[in-house]
């Protein structure tokens, strides 16, 4: 079962195939070996950066998997091409954006709608 302790520590991570998360990331070792084969990524949020319209970036996170409510997933370690420390700026985002996100989903303050829902009320 995934938990979050001390080794657990928040990173960017760039998967192979282009996607990159903010993330709390545990490395998970097997006892029969010595070498780390998953990583747990706690609260995964997708980045999008965009120009401020007042200069400066604007970031934006948002879940990566947003149709759970599981708060981790584990990867294999081999679909990662790397990861890296984020600065204590990034991670006051990140903890804002993971509690939003988590009132939002724990308190049912989403409102879901289809393409079709929405053209109908628009």
């Amino acid at each position: 079962m995934p938990f979050i302790d001390d080794t657990t520590k928040y990173e960017f991570v760039k998967f192979k195939d282009g996607k990159e998360v903010f993330a709390m990331v545990r490395e998970v070792t097997p006892l029969e070996t010595l070498k780390y084969e998953k990583l747990e990524l706690h609260f995964p949020m997708n980045i999008q950066l965009a120009p401020a319209p007042t200069g400066g970036i604007v970031v934006h996170l948002g879940p990566y998997i947003p149709f759970t409510h599981e708060d981790s997933i584990t990867v294999e370690s081999d679909s990662v091409l790397f990861r890296t420390s984020i600065s204590k700026k990034f991670i006051s985002f990140y903890d804002e954006a993971c509690t939003a996100w988590l009132n939002a989903r724990d308190n049912d303050e989403m409102d879901i709608k289809s393409s079709k829902q929405a053209y109908e009320e628009h």
